[in-house]
């Protein structure tokens, strides 16, 4: 049961972080992104390596891998029109 409820927190707040992270991905002007979402990607990043370490149910780790590789594509490609067009 403890660890049960160790794993739906990691798994929770990796879930919360990795979309705060593909929410704010695309904020690259003055270079707000490293400071506003780059970190909650990190964060979410690790709470999936924690949980997912020893988690029984590693199926549903699946959905904040997702989210952090929309929030990656978003913001590479956010961060390549800001340097061409800017």
């Amino acid at each position: 049961m403890k660890d049960e409820l160790k794993f739906n927190i990691f798994f929770y707040t990796s879930v919360v972080l990795a979309v705060w992270f593909a929410l704010t991905s695309w904020a690259w002007f003055y270079y707000a992104n490293l400071f506003y979402s780059l970190p909650f990607g990190l964060l979410s990043l690790l709470f999936w390596h924690l949980g997912k370490k020893n988690d029984t149910n590693k199926k549903r780790y699946k959905v904040p891998v997702i989210i952090l590789i929309i929030g990656a594509v978003s913001s590479i490609l956010t961060l390549l029109f800001f340097l061409i067009f800017n």
